[in-house]
């Protein structure tokens, strides 16, 4: 449908044919610092209809429609609401990792692989590498899961480009290798190509006349795109997302260079640490292991549970000092670890905060405990919420502790800070107690006396 619209002209596009096999040309300059590679492609060997998105800007984007598929950028694969929004930037609010590209919930990409896929250790070997590297993301062998990759035999190295929604593909043709697989496992997850990024010109120079005429728009960056892309970090040329020198040349001659004129190879062995800066930004936020409560005046250490290639930026609230920190851990002091107080240990990885609640000293008893009436006066809920306690003891004067505890007794030991009571028929009421421990053995008491009126003509109670 959106196919046709395009060719209808309702959305205002310019259409072209192509007019050559875009692949790479057979002769290429070489040196001893430069080798060709050529870039992932969906259909490397075939041709299709150009359409041109946006077409009232300077810098239309182009995509290419073969096999009913969309194809940006040679191998990123559009799904129709995608092309919409690339043809029309205000369609919808921008989140995400990038206006196209959707997020996989809590770093979860269920997945399949097709029986007739020859080789299929390149595959598992990519997904085995991304799970290595970047531990907030992972892969799960799909069951019912409606959304899910499928890895299936293409004629060409391409993906859909994020979380589009229901079966989706990454295509694997026989002469895609782990590293492709890899690069095209990036796309799935949001990631676009390393040259699209908005400050490549402090990194690189674009040789445009040495690029095949219906590549130039390849080589846009996304905001002449008009979409809000997402970089992190500085331009990476070693990234699994970065193209080679000569990559869409018409001539043999590099058509990127550093901003010194030397040339260089893309990367298609492993990810970056770029790559995997940038995908744990998009992904991950690490936890800070540790113990939740200081005892005394003991120094104490926490560790990040997730890699980190880059030293992140500590701090912690004012009543902790910092013995010492690195790029995985970090070991704190209670100033004055007599008292009752909240603190706070936090992570700042350029943007990425992760923040660990720490409390110091004994539990800290409310000033009064919940208690909410659920059948006239035969049923309740009573919860003290503790600050600081790991360990509950209750107890009342009359009735049964219902939950957590078994029927018939009046007193609960364990974790629950909540207790379900039935109190007997008297109209004295009844009191309750509630002893709370932390892991360090200190202790505090509360208790509190609840008046019940079970002889009222519509039974109710009277809450605290």
């Amino acid at each position: 449908m959106l196919r046709k619209k395009l060719m209808l002209g309702a959305l205002s596009l310019t259409i072209v044919s192509c007019s050559h096999d875009i692949s790479a040309p057979e002769s290429i300059q070489k040196n001893a610092e430069t080798s060709f590679s050529s870039p992932e492609k969906a259909y490397p060997h075939e041709k299709g209809e150009i359409f041109y998105l946006n077409s009232k800007s300077s810098n239309p984007t182009r995509v290419d429609f073969i096999d009913g598929k969309f194809i940006w950028n040679n191998d990123m694969i559009l799904s129709e609401d995608q092309v919409a929004k690339l043809n029309n930037p205000n369609l919808a609010e921008r989140a995400g990792s990038n206006d196209l590209a959707k997020r996989w919930p809590d770093g979860i990409i269920y997945y399949t692989i097709a029986r007739n896929i020859p080789d299929q250790t390149r595959i598992t070997d990519a997904i085995a590498h991304w799970e290595a590297n970047v531990p907030s993301i992972r892969f799960v062998e799909r069951t019912s899961e409606t959304n899910y990759v499928m890895f299936t035999v293409g004629r060409g190295c391409s993906s859909f480009l994020g979380m589009v929604g229901g079966r989706q593909y990454i295509f694997v043709a026989s002469s895609c290798n782990t590293g492709n697989i890899i690069h095209e496992i990036g796309h799935s997850l949001g990631l676009i190509h390393e040259i699209q990024r908005t400050d490549r010109d402090s990194a690189i120079l674009i040789n445009w006349e040495n690029i095949v005429n219906e590549e130039t728009s390849h080589f846009n960056t996304y905001a002449d795109d008009n979409i809000n892309g997402f970089q992190f970090g500085p331009f990476d040329f070693n990234s699994i997302m970065m193209n080679g020198s000569f990559d869409y040349s018409s001539n043999g001659l590099p058509t990127i260079v550093k901003l010194d004129g030397s040339t260089f190879l893309a990367n298609r062995s492993s990810l970056s640490e770029g790559d995997l800066e940038t995908v744990s930004k998009m992904y991950d936020h690490p936890e800070i292991n540790g113990t939740s409560i200081i005892c005394d005046n003991r120094s104490v250490t926490y560790n990040l549970d997730t890699f980190v290639p880059t030293a992140p930026s500590w701090s912690v609230s004012s009543n902790l000092q910092i013995i010492s920190s690195s790029n995985i851990s970090i070991t704190v002091q209670a100033l004055d670890s007599s008292t009752s107080d909240e603190a706070w240990i936090r992570t700042d990885m350029n943007g990425l905060i992760t923040t660990k609640e720490i409390w110091i000293g004994k539990p800290l008893l409310p000033t009064d405990l919940i208690h909410e009436p659920v059948f006239t006066c035969v049923g309740s809920t009573i919860t003290a919420k503790i600050l600081g306690a790991e360990t509950y003891e209750w107890s009342i004067s009359r009735g049964t502790i219902n939950f957590p505890a078994l029927a018939n007794d009046n007193t609960y030991v364990g974790s629950s800070d909540t207790i379900s009571v039935e109190p007997v028929n008297d109209p004295n009421g009844f009191t309750v107690q509630v002893k709370a421990t932390n892991s360090c053995g200190e202790t505090n008491y509360f208790s509190k006396f609840i008046p019940t009126n079970c002889n009222d003509g519509d039974g109710g109670s009277v809450p605290l």
